[in-house]
């Protein structure tokens, strides 16, 4: 994959109660997959990622999450977006982890 076809999405877990959030491009968070902003590699998802980091009393460890199609690319990656992986809320939370991100225009 060249650099020009990665595509990146910002993820984060919410300050309030640890859930998974996606960064929507508008400056806000969701607990949807499908509302997250698609970022083409560059400046535009450097600063998306700074903005993001600039969230301190919603959003915890922003981190750019590399996307092979519609699925993170990394194992970390999917975990995180899938939810727990043991106990009793192992239930695939928000879209589970096969959810998918839907290309929107930014």
């Amino acid at each position: 994959m060249s650099n020009s076809t990665i595509i990146h999405i910002v993820m984060a877990n919410d300050l309030l109660n640890g859930d998974v959030i996606y960064w929507t491009g508008a400056e806000t968070w969701s607990h949807a997959p499908s509302d997250a902003a698609l970022l083409p590699a560059g400046p535009e998802a450097d600063a998306a990622l700074a903005r993001a980091k600039s969230q301190t009393n919603r959003a915890v460890d922003p981190t750019m999450v590399d996307l092979d199609g519609d699925r993170p690319v990394r194992l970390r990656d999917r975990i995180r977006h899938g939810g727990p992986t043991v106990g009793p809320h192992n239930t695939a939370p928000r879209g589970g982890a096969d959810a998918r991100y839907t290309v929107q225009s930014t």
